[in-house]
């Protein structure tokens, strides 16, 4: 439900088109971004995105902004070089310079809280959420570390705690 609300947003189901059989990439800001902020990103994203390229061969690659919290890039073919990982590397530096934010990885927790509110934490903390029944086996999680376009489309990147890895973080 969460992923076809953010699809209906953003139109994600239309940018990734054609690109579920290939892999994603996505990258978690350190702060819910502004509307404005997200657009901006999303653009200078297509930008780049346009001349990325793999020693000399383009990368086809689609990518937005989810939920004004995710950065996320879809890319064919399925193995990229690593010249073309740093570019995108990067690019990433460069637009969280821009938008002061960092792009925060696997540390961090991600789910939607009582308020619809993106709050990020980290394990320990999230376990001890769990723990005080603040989040629940049906808190909305965010899973970073979904890595297939398909999954992202389908809703794997939204599950509820209890279908995700998150579970192992709860009470049992």
């Amino acid at each position: 439900m969460l992923m076809k609300n953010l699809m209906e947003h953003t139109d994600a189901a239309t940018v990734f088109a054609g690109y579920a059989d290939f892999p994603c990439l996505i990258y978690p800001a350190s702060r819910t971004l502004t509307p404005e902020e997200a657009r901006d990103l999303t653009t200078s994203l297509q930008e780049f995105l346009s001349g990325w390229a793999s020693h000399g061969s383009p990368v086809d690659g689609a990518g937005l902004v989810l939920g004004n919290r995710f950065l996320v890039v879809a890319h064919r073919p399925h193995d990229i070089a690593g010249c073309s990982r740093d570019s995108l590397l990067f690019f990433l530096k460069d637009a969280g310079a821009r938008l002061g934010v960092e792009w925060v990885g696997g540390g961090r927790v991600f789910y939607r809280d009582a308020a619809g509110q993106i709050v990020d934490v980290d394990r320990p903390a999230f376990r001890a959420l769990a723990a005080a029944g603040v989040v629940t086996p049906e808190t909305v999680v965010y899973d970073t570390t979904v890595r297939e376009t398909a999954a992202l489309l389908d809703g794997r990147f939204t599950p509820a705690a209890r279908d995700s890895w998150h579970a192992r973080l709860m009470p049992g």
